[in-house]
C-alpha cells in the first residue's frame, strides 16, 4: 500500500473518486452559501428600497429587518423608532414648534443617514463576497471539467441524486 501511495505520489496521480468526492462536497458548500448571500442581498436591497422610496414621506413604518442579520442596523431602528415615537407625541399635544421637535427632527435625520450609509455598505460587502463565492464555483468547475468524462457524468448523476433526495426529504419533513 505503502508503494502504492508512493507512486502515485511521484507521477503526480490522483484518486479520481476522492477528487469527484471533493470537489462535490466543496460545490455543495460553496452552492449553499452562494444561496443564503443572495437571500441576504435580496433582504438588504428589499429595505434599501423601503428606504429609498420613504425618504420624502414625513411618517413611515420601520420595516422588518427579517433575514439582515445586523446589530448595528436593528439598534439604528430602534433608535429611531423611538424618535419617530416621541415625535408623535409632540405633535399630538400640538408643541410642533418646541425646540425638542428640531433636535428630535435633526436626530431622525442623522440617524436615517446612518441608515442608508449601512444598508449600501451591507450590500456592497455581500456583493464582493457573492463574486469570491461565484469565482471560487467557476474555478472548482475548470478543475471538475479536468476529471475524466465518464467520472464526470458519475459525479454528476450522483450530484443530481443528491439533491434530489435532500428535496425529497425536505418535502416530506414538512408534510409531517
Amino acid at each position: 500500500e505503502q508503494q502504492l501511495q508512493n507512486f502515485k505520489r511521484s507521477q503526480d496521480l490522483m484518486d479520481i473518486d476522492q477528487k469527484s468526492s471533493s470537489l462535490q462536497g466543496q460545490m455543495r458548500t460553496l452552492e449553499a452559501r452562494r444561496d443564503a448571500l443572495e437571500s441576504r442581498l435580496q433582504n438588504f436591497e428589499n429595505v434599501n428600497e423601503y428606504f429609498v422610496a420613504a425618504e420624502d414621506n414625513e411618517e413611515f413604518i420601520i420595516p422588518s429587518l427579517a433575514g439582515t442579520s445586523d446589530a448595528t442596523l436593528s439598534s439604528l431602528l430602534a433608535e429611531l423608532t423611538t424618535l419617530n415615537t416621541e415625535k408623535e407625541n409632540l405633535i399630538s399635544t400640538n408643541q410642533l414648534l418646541s425646540p425638542r421637535m428640531r433636535t428630535i427632527d435633526a436626530n431622525i435625520n442623522a440617524i436615517l443617514k446612518v441608515i442608508r450609509e449601512n444598508i449600501n455598505f451591507n450590500i456592497q460587502s455581500i456583493r464582493k463576497e457573492l463574486s469570491e463565492v461565484n469565482s471560487r464555483i467557476t474555478q472548482l468547475n475548470r478543475e471538475y471539467s479536468r476529471l475524466p468524462q465518464a467520472q464526470r457524468q458519475l459525479s454528476g448523476l450522483q450530484r443530481e441524486y443528491d439533491l434530489n433526495d435532500a428535496v425529497y426529504s425536505s418535502l416530506m419533513e414538512r408534510r409531517i
